[in-house]
This record gives C-alpha cells, sequence and structure tokens, in this order.
C-alpha cells in the first residue's frame, strides 16, 4: 500500500510541475490540437515516470511484507500489549483510500445518471450521432450523444448542434474520462482540479474555432454564447457543456485573438520534461540510500550452507494471528533491560533471522550498521526472537522454502 501511495506521490508532484508550465506558457495559446496533446502527455508521462522504478521487478518475485517496528518500553505490560499499532504512513494510506472510494462512487454516480438520461429519453438519429431533445435551454454531448434544449431560439440551433458535433468528431469525452479518473486517484491535488479546467476549456476553445471557421462569422458565435449563457448542464451528469458561465468570457477572448505560432514555447516542454526526470533521480537516489541505511525486506536470495534462502517469495511467512500477534509476543516476553534503562540507552535493533521450511526461527543476528550499538538492548532483542514460536513457512512455487525476515524493534524510555 505504502508503495502505491509513494508511487501516487510522485506522480502528483510531476503533474503538478507540468499544470505550472501550461498555465504560465502556453494556456493562452491558440493551438489547440497541440494544446491539448500537451495536456493529455502530461498526465501519462507523469503517471509513467515513477513506474521506472517503482514497477521494477526484483528477481522475478512479487514484493515482501515490510514488517512494522514494534516499540518496547520498561511500562510495557505483559497482560496489555500495544495491539493496535497504526503508524502514521497507514493512517495517510487509509485516509488516501477512503478519499479514491469517496471519488471512485460520485464519478459512477454521474457517469450512470448521464447514460441513463440518454436510455430514458427518446433519441432521433443524425448520421452516426443521436440526438435528444430536451424541455429547457440546455446543450451539452456526451460521445455520440447530443442533447438539445427545445428553448434554445431556431437561430442559434445550427450553431450550437455544430459546436456539439465538433465534440463528438474529436472524441473529448473520451479525455473528460480519463481525467476524471486521474481526479479520482489524485484527488488531493489542486493541480488535478487545474488540469480538468485547463482540458474543459481547451475543448470549448477547438469547437469555437471549428464552428467559427465553418461559417466565417465571429461576431454571430459570440453573440449565440452570450446569449446561451443562462443555460447550464445538471452538475450529476458528465459532458461537454455548451453553456458555462466561468468559461464565457475566455471564450469569446479567444475566439477574437489573432492565431500566434508561438512555437518557441512548446520546445520549452524538453526542459520541463528533464526537470521532472531530475526529480525522479533525484527521489530513485534518495530511496536508494535508505535502503543500504535499513535493511529491507526486498533484496535478492542469498546462499546459506548451499540451501537458497529468499528474502521475497509468492507466500510470506506469517506469524500466529498476523502482525498483532507478532507485537502481543514481542510486547509479552520483551523486557526493557535495566543497565540500558538506567543509561538511558534508547534506539532500533534491527534483527534477521530466517524461517526455515517446518516454521522455525533460525540464525538471528543483528544488523550491525542499522542498529543501535547498546550491547544490552542488542542482547535483549535476540533473545525475545530466539524465543519466537514457529511460523507458517513460506512458499515458492508451491513449495515450502527458507526466507529471510528483518524485524526492527525499537526501545524507547517515557
Amino acid at each position: 500500500m505504502m508503495n502505491a501511495l509513494l508511487y501516487a506521490l510522485e506522480a502528483n508532484l510531476y503533474l503538478s510541475l507540468f499544470a505550472i508550465f501550461y498555465f504560465f506558457a502556453l494556456r493562452k495559446e491558440k493551438n489547440h490540437l497541440t494544446n491539448r496533446m500537451v495536456l493529455l502527455s502530461s498526465i501519462l508521462i507523469a503517471w509513467t515516470i515513477p513506474g521506472i522504478s517503482y514497477l521494477e521487478p526484483v528477481s522475478g518475485l512479487l514484493p515482501s511484507l515490510r514488517l512494522e517496528a514494534i516499540t518496547i518500553s520498561p511500562n510495557t505490560l505483559a497482560d496489555s500489549p500495544t495491539v493496535f499499532n497504526f503508524s502514521f504512513q497507514e493512517v495517510l494510506a487509509s485516509i488516501y483510500v477512503l478519499g479514491i472510494m469517496v471519488g471512485s462512487a460520485i464519478f459512477i454516480k454521474r457517469l450512470l445518471g448521464t447514460l441513463s438520461f440518454f436510455t430514458w429519453n427518446s433519441t432521433s438519429p443524425i448520421s452516426s450521432l443521436k440526438l435528444v431533445e430536451t424541455d429547457s435551454k440546455e446543450a451539452w454531448s456526451f460521445f455520440n450523444l447530443i442533447a438539445l434544449g427545445k428553448e434554445i431560439p431556431a437561430e442559434n440551433k445550427e450553431w450550437i448542434l455544430e459546436h456539439e458535433k465538433v465534440h463528438v468528431e474529436e472524441k473529448h469525452s473520451a479525455d473528460k474520462l480519463l481525467i476524471q479518473l486521474v481526479k479520482i486517484i489524485g484527488w488531493f491535488n489542486p493541480a488535478v482540479y487545474y488540469l480538468e479546467f485547463a482540458l474543459e476549456e481547451n475543448h470549448e476553445f477547438r469547437a469555437d474555432e471549428v464552428v467559427c471557421e465553418r461559417f466565417s462569422n465571429t461576431i454571430t458565435y459570440s453573440h449565440v454564447l452570450v446569449s446561451q449563457s443562462l443555460g447550464g448542464i445538471p452538475v450529476n451528469l458528465l459532458g461537454n457543456q455548451f453553456s458555462k458561465k466561468t468559461l464565457l468570457k475566455s471564450r469569446i477572448q479567444m475566439i477574437n485573438q489573432t492565431k500566434q505560432t508561438g512555437k518557441m514555447k512548446y520546445l520549452l516542454t524538453i526542459p520541463v520534461l528533464a526537470v521532472a526526470l531530475l526529480l525522479h533521480s533525484c527521489t530513485k537516489e534518495e530511496s536508494a540510500t535508505t535502503s543500504s541505511s535499513e535493511p529491507s525486506a526486498i533484496a535478492q536470495t542469498a546462499q546459506t550452507n548451499s540451501d537458497e534462502v529468499f528474502d521475497v517469495v509468492e507466500k510470506m511467512p506469517e506469524f500466529k494471528d498476523g502482525m498483532e500477534g507478532l507485537i502481543a509476543f514481542m510486547s509479552e516476553n520483551t523486557v526493557y533491560p535495566k543497565s540500558a534503562s538506567a543509561a538511558d540507552e534508547t534506539g532500533k535493533v534491527f534483527v534477521t533471522f530466517v524461517i526455515d521450511e517446518a516454521g522455525n526461527v533460525t540464525n538471528p543476528e543483528v544488523v550491525e550498521k542499522a542498529s543501535v550499538q547498546s550491547v544490552a538492548l542488542r542482547n535483549a532483542a535476540l533473545e525475545t526472537v530466539g524465543k519466537m514460536p514457529a511460523w507458517t513457512p513460506g512458499e515458492q512455487s508451491g513449495k515450502k522454502v527458507k526466507v529471510k525476515m528483518t524485524l526492527p524493534i525499537k526501545f524507547e524510555l517515557e
């Protein structure tokens, strides 16, 4: 779960970088097709870059279970172990998942509402399109489905219908679905909401541009936009909306703007991409440094007495009652050394051990470089690990195998 959260955080960092670049460099450019390509590419690239490291396979095996640090203090009571020990990372992950669930529910509701709207209303075929006439002043589209209000003045309908046809022809609804999915995953990132707005604005700019080219009359079309400004689409539906007050001013300004090339600005996407890759490289190096300073459960296989010992297997070993059971056992059986307490000695002790094919704990050792130097704390940790009952052994390709585990034990004084 934490890997997924870190992946999402890194991807949203790049999304923010690309959104800032687009806002300051490209949003006022009249190259709407190119801008659309930049926006969509930014989304895809942002979610691809982190995968260069996070999705790298480790010896073709599945990711390892990381054991949480277990805290031991002088006041740890044998009959009341701290079983429910939620880390800050776990709380963050839970909040993140909750946000995804809420966003998914909202998206599904809007999507079903949109589809049911066209299902329960009679449609009139126009070439490959399906048209629904509503008792309103609304006009909007979703893929090849177009809703057109009966209250729209007759002289405006042809303009508006052509506008919606552009959305259909250029498949703008596919972009809307993509950004909705990105918004679900990156619900916490303001840049995602800006990118959603930027895509919607780009779609309208492009449709306006095509309509003005077909009719060769920007003034009349501007009047159509103003007269339709009171229309609106129900907020629970997805679709390309013709009338939206927040876009009215910018659309009229863009219609009357002289087309500029601004090609040099698009070359700036290269250094922006380079910055994103540099950030990714720094993130990867930091991750590697952390992995070297603290033992990780993910590693290559090692050899012990000519028998293969795995750090990662398809089915990891499991303590009785899982992590809660392990926390309870360590809390009940680890005694904080009096000498260490008197000397105010605290810190983490990393103990590695091998769960053999029968589930027995073998070869417990302290990781020298990562652990606190206190001999008393090290011995206390080793003694408790040595007392562990048998685990459920790990399995690889259907066979029970030896698996190396790492357990951080944190000694702290209250």
